[in-house]
C-alpha cells in the first residue's frame, strides 16, 4: 500500500535512506529529496508496516524510485501512470520490471580506496553564479538564466543549512577554473557538479576538488557515492571510487 508522506523536511532524505541502509539505488533516489524541488514523497508498505519502496515525485516531472526485490511492483506501475511523471529514475534491473524504457545509463560508484590530496582546495560560501558559468562552460551547455538561478538557490540553500560542500580553484583573475561539490544526508553523501575549465584539464585541478571533498566527509564517517558517465568512470576510478551498480533514467510510455 501507497502512502504520502506529509510535511517533507529537509532530513526526509535521511529518513528515508535510512529505511533502505543496504539498497544504494535507495539512497541514491533520496538524494533527489529537496523540500523546495520535490513535489511528493510516497513510501509502499506492506499490512504490517514493512517499507518496500520509495518514490520521490519532483516538480520537474521526474520520478525517483526505489524498491526491495518484494515490493508490489503492480501497485507501482499503476501509481507511475497515475502521477503523470514524464521521466523515471532508478536501478536499471527496477525499471525494466516497471516497463520504462531505459534511454542513458550511468554507474553508481563508491569511494573505495581513499586518495589524500595534493593539495587542499578551498571551500565555496559566495559567488555561486560564477561556479554556475564553469559548469555551463565545461559541460558546452547553452547558458540558461532559470536553471542558473535555481542551481544557485538550491547550492545557497544546503551551503549555509549544513548539508551541501562545494569547493573551487581559482585563477589568478579570480575565476573558478575547477570545482566539485557533495550532498549529506543520514550516513551517505553524493559527490556531483565536477568540472574543470576546458583550458586548465589534465593538471589535476578537478581530481584535487575532488580529494578535498572526500577527505573532509570521511572524517565525517560518510559513505561517498557518485553518479558517473560511462567517460568520466576512469577518472573517477583515479580519485579511488568502483562501481557498485548501474542507474538508468527512461521516459514513462504514455
Amino acid at each position: 500500500m501507497l502512502k504520502r508522506l506529509e510535511r517533507v523536511t529537509d532530513d526526509a532524505a535521511g529518513r528515508l535512506s535510512e529505511l533502505f541502509s543496504n539498497e544504494l539505488p535507495a539512497a541514491l533516489g533520496a538524494a533527489g529529496c529537496d523540500p523546495v524541488e520535490t513535489e511528493s514523497v510516497w513510501v509502499q508498505e506492506t499490512e504490517r508496516g514493512t517499507v518496500t519502496a520509495f518514490c520521490v515525485l519532483q516538480k520537474n516531472g521526474r520520478a525517483h524510485i526505489a524498491a526491495a526485490p518484494f515490493a508490489d511492483f503492480e501497485e507501482l506501475r499503476a501509481f507511475l501512470c497515475a502521477s503523470g511523471a514524464r521521466e523515471v529514475q532508478g536501478e536499471a534491473g527496477l525499471l525494466a520490471v516497471l516497463g520504462v524504457p531505459v534511454q542513458t545509463r550511468c554507474d553508481l560508484m563508491r569511494l573505495q580506496t581513499p586518495i589524500r590530496p595534493e593539495a587542499e582546495t578551498p571551500f565555496v560560501t559566495d559567488g555561486l553564479d560564477k561556479v554556475y558559468d564553469l559548469l555551463v562552460t565545461a559541460d558546452s551547455t547553452p547558458a540558461d538564466a532559470d536553471a542558473k538561478n535555481a542551481w544557485v538557490a538550491r547550492n545557497a540553500r544546503g551551503i549555509f543549512g549544513g548539508r551541501t560542500l562545494l569547493t573551487a580553484i581559482y585563477d589568478e583573475t579570480g575565476a573558478p577554473v575547477a570545482c566539485a561539490a557533495a550532498d549529506t544526508f543520514g550516513d551517505y553523501a553524493f559527490l556531483r557538479d565536477v568540472a574543470s575549465a576546458p583550458h586548465c584539464r589534465k593538471r589535476g585541478l578537478a581530481r584535487a576538488c575532488v580529494c578535498t571533498l572526500c577527505a573532509i566527509l570521511r572524517e565525517r564517517k560518510k559513505q561517498i557515492f557518485l553518479l558517473a558517465a560511462e567517460n568520466a568512470a576512469g577518472f573517477y576510478r583515479k580519485c579511488g571510487f568502483e562501481k557498485t551498480d548501474t542507474i538508468g533514467l527512461g521516459n514513462r510510455k504514455p
